[in-house]
């Protein structure tokens, strides 16, 4: 399981990518990779639950989470530590059909400019987003 979680980690949703010559054209051919096929099936799930979920929020129109102006969902954010997974907003935005990109767990602690700490990474603040939340409204609270 540690060994997966490393590889997991460190090849994410990668293609495998060749070009094959063949007479006077090339041809590019695409083989995912084993990680890649392993995921499928939870990535298939994951798509289909969001997929669900903002029907349901486009569907209801007087929800406390939709925009005032009723308007779709614009844009997604991944916050955790699962979002550090390489390909997976590239492949969310591209089923989803909405842009999905990485929260930034410090918008409302660091200035603009930054987003990481030197003692602690982007991607390593990433599984830190609901403590860092949770810490601002108790800050807010007093």
């Amino acid at each position: 399981m540690e060994k997966a979680e490393k590889l997991k980690i460190k090849h994410g949703l990668e293609e495998k990518i060749k070009i094959e010559i063949k007479s006077e054209k090339s041809e590019r051919v695409v083989e995912r990779g084993e990680i890649f096929e392993a995921l499928v099936p939870p990535l298939v799930d994951l798509i289909q639950q969001i997929k669900k979920h903002l029907d349901y929020y486009q569907t209801h129109a007087v929800h406390e989470h939709l925009p005032p102006n009723g308007r779709e969902v614009e844009k997604i954010l991944l916050c955790g530590g699962g979002a550090n997974l390489k390909g997976l907003p590239e492949l969310l935005t591209l089923e989803l059909k909405i842009p999905v990109e990485l929260g930034n767990p410090w918008i409302n602690i660091l200035p603009e400019s930054l987003r990481e700490r030197k003692e602690l990474p982007f991607e390593e603040s990433l599984s830190y987003t609901t403590a860092l939340g949770l810490a601002l409204r108790g800050i807010k609270q007093c």
